[in-house]
């Protein structure tokens, strides 16, 4: 004898991420991201992005076993150099996600320890630090063409990793003044 059964699922759609953060780095400028729907019934969402991230499409529907691929761009013009990072919130039908994202825009920034050089009375040099703080290596130099003939700095070029700092020596030499 056979007994009739009659189940009922609820409807709910299931979100299925491709990753769960996006981390661009220095030099990438395009991520995807897919949204596959699990569920059993359509999806709706948006997303929402920092201002530094373009992305297409943002928002739409997905049907039953769909998967959307989002295309994520990275804009850095106009970005000062440095690190960012935000989240991608996606809002759907059911719940809200967010997604950790994070980039870096490349550059260095030199500076020096001092801003004036003084070697006075006894001295014949001074030493003045300089510094990349920016996050990419670069390479310096100095040109000593309009320099008076007693100041010589040493060296006069060089290359600076990011996070690297250096010392630059100026030797004065009196002798004839």
């Amino acid at each position: 004898k056979s007994i009739p059964l009659t189940f009922t699922v609820a409807e709910r759609p299931l979100l299925i991420l491709s990753t769960q953060e996006i981390d661009f780095g220095l030099y990438d400028t395009f991520a995807e991201l897919s949204l596959e729907n699990a569920g059993n019934m359509s999806l709706e969402w948006k997303l929402e992005s920092p201002a530094w991230i373009r992305s297409a499409p943002s928002s739409g529907l997905i049907k039953l076993n769909e998967t959307v691929k989002v295309a994520l761009d990275v804009v850095r013009d106009g970005l000062e150099i440095g690190d960012y990072t935000g989240e991608i919130s996606l809002s759907l039908t059911s719940q809200n996600i967010s997604i950790p994202i994070a980039m870096k825009v490349p550059g260095a920034i030199l500076s020096t320890s001092v801003s004036t050089v003084r070697i006075e009375g006894g001295q014949a040099e001074a030493g003045v630090i300089i510094s990349n703080t920016g996050n990419v290596a670069t390479n310096w130099s100095i040109d000593d063409n309009g320099l008076p003939e007693w100041l010589e700095i040493r060296p006069l070029n060089g290359r600076l990793e990011a996070e690297e700092a250096k010392e630059l020596v100026f030797v004065a030499t009196r002798a004839g003044l």
